[in-house]
């Protein structure tokens, strides 16, 4: 490991900063902070270097466009879909046969083995699947021995460390994902590559509700939550020209615009003068 590393990876210091030639790209860090600069960080982006120089093709390819992300909360039963939008599903989303989902995304482990069969035979012709590397604990959520027969297929890696309190841009396609804790953001982006002109949010209600398990617990997710204000500053400051929106927002409600579908505004008579949401 140490030999391979030592091939892509260099490190000069000097009085006051750390230099890191990483595949013949320089990244320089304060001495203070050099401390703090793991193997997992030289990982991270010395396999982004490697993989995500594929992902430049997708660069503002839906400009003017909007998508649809689709998590698992208990709000996503009442979603029908939207027509002429790209459908993008999380982890088990494609479970849900009314929607024709473009990409999957899937970070981490799936639970159960039959579970990599139903994601990896998901219309294996037309829907492309993201695979996520987590540099701290090196697992995709697919296992490696079913990887290669997954026809349509991109990978990405995510670099553990947390962001920072001051955020600043990255290119995807020459650096690692930021990682917010959670595939969504993962999602995210990889839309702002796309240059996307709406974002539409549906199911990411930031509770233990879990639409596919049937699990109706609404104990709020405070830690997920904090994660989802990182990422609107983050999108504020670099990324103001594409809009995101929730749908049936629960805990999101006012982070982003918020739009509701007429089932949920009825089983909810308490919301007064909101959008409607046309199919």
């Amino acid at each position: 490991m140490n030999k391979l590393l030592n091939k892509f990876v260099t490190i000069t210091y000097t009085n006051k900063h750390a230099i890191y030639k990483i595949c013949n790209v320089k990244f320089k860090f304060k001495r203070k902070i050099d401390k703090q600069v793991t193997l997992n960080d030289l990982r991270a982006y010395t396999l982004a270097a490697k993989f995500h120089p594929d992902l430049e093709k997708y660069r503002g390819i839906y400009t003017g466009k909007s998508a649809v992300i689709i998590g698992g909360g208990l709000s996503l039963e009442y979603y029908k879909p939207l027509s002429d939008v790209i459908h993008i599903g999380i982890n088990r989303a494609y479970k849900l046969d009314y929607i024709n989902f473009d990409y999957l995304f899937a970070q981490d482990n799936f639970p159960l083995q039959e579970e990599n069969e139903e994601f990896i035979n998901y219309k294996p012709e037309t829907c492309i699947k993201f695979l996520g590397l987590h540099t701290c604990n090196n697992n995709f959520r697919i296992s490696y021995s079913t990887i290669s027969r997954i026809k349509k297929k991109e990978f990405y890696v995510l670099n553990c460390r947390r962001p920072k309190k001051t955020f600043y841009p990255i290119d995807i396609t020459a650096e690692p994902f930021i990682y917010f804790c959670g595939t969504v953001f993962a999602v995210l982006q990889f839309l702002l590559l796309t240059n996307i002109k709406n974002i539409y949010l549906v199911g990411f209600d930031c509770n233990w509700g879990h639409a596919f398990d049937k699990n109706s617990d609404n104990t709020e997710i405070i830690s997920q939550y904090n994660y989802w204000l990182q990422f609107a500053e983050y999108k504020n400051m670099y990324f103001k020209d594409t809009e995101i929106i929730s749908i049936n927002p629960v805990k999101l409600k006012g982070l982003f615009k918020d739009v509701y579908t007429q089932n949920y505004v009825d089983e909810h008579p308490e919301l007064k003068n909101v959008e409607i949401i046309k199919g």
